[in-house]
């Protein structure tokens, strides 16, 4: 699917915005039969600047992750911007991301004998919105626990395993959010695109947390 927003449209957005008092700019991008490959959303610089004069932010809406732009981040943005969202679906690349994550060396050497698993779908976010704050929710699409406890104790251990397009590789901590349809997402901050995937480690610390997060921050 490839969605262009054109200057028009935001126009348009921008001046319904103003009368009904909301300050987001929301693209939904369904996908009922899940047969999207990827989605590819471009935005003329013009249509951006108009946003700005908005003051509105944007919102990318897929049922595989949802992208949000402050106003903050694009203000000054000199160019088109786009953004390509390639959910990774086939078993094989699942297994590969997967078998990245369990053997890699700095967590290895940091987690020790924690029992590591993906929970949900990666994602791979390309953009050349590089190096401004943006916020992700990725859907918990995996089936958690029904006992209470049980289900805490995996919402309290899911991180999000990063491989930055430039070689850095981070484990960070997101916050578990309510989706619009009820149903739960992990979100999180970054300036940097590449593979996002949600992982369950059990029996995680926080101290190990940071130790971890530090560590692959530096490679």
């Amino acid at each position: 699917d490839k969605v262009n927003l054109s200057y028009s449209i935001v126009k348009e957005l921008v001046e319904k915005a103003k009368e009904q008092g909301v300050d987001t700019a929301r693209i939904i991008i369904p996908d009922k039969e899940d047969i999207v490959s990827e989605i590819q959303v471009e935005i003329p610089k013009a249509a951006l600047e108009e946003l700005n004069k908005g003051n509105l932010k944007l919102e990318i809406v897929t049922p595989n992750a949802v992208i949000s732009i402050p106003t903050t981040s694009i203000d000054n943005f000199n160019q088109d911007l786009y953004f390509l969202i390639v959910p990774i679906k086939s078993e094989n690349e699942k297994k590969q991301v997967e078998n990245r994550v369990q053997n890699e060396t700095l967590i290895q050497e940091t987690v020790g004998n924690t029992t590591i698993q993906v929970l949900g779908r990666p994602m791979e976010i390309e953009t050349n919105l590089q190096g401004r704050q943006v916020s992700i929710v990725l859907p918990l699409t995996a089936s958690l626990p029904t006992n209470p406890s049980e289900r805490e104790k995996v919402l309290n251990n899911l991180r999000v395993f990063i491989e930055h397009s430039d070689g850095t590789k981070e484990l960070i901590q997101g916050t578990v959010v309510k989706m619009k349809d009820g149903s739960e997402g992990l979100e999180f901050k970054v300036n940097k695109f590449s593979t996002f995937t949600i992982v369950y480690l059990e029996d995680w610390q926080s101290e190990v947390a940071e130790k971890v997060t530090s560590t692959l921050k530096e490679v």
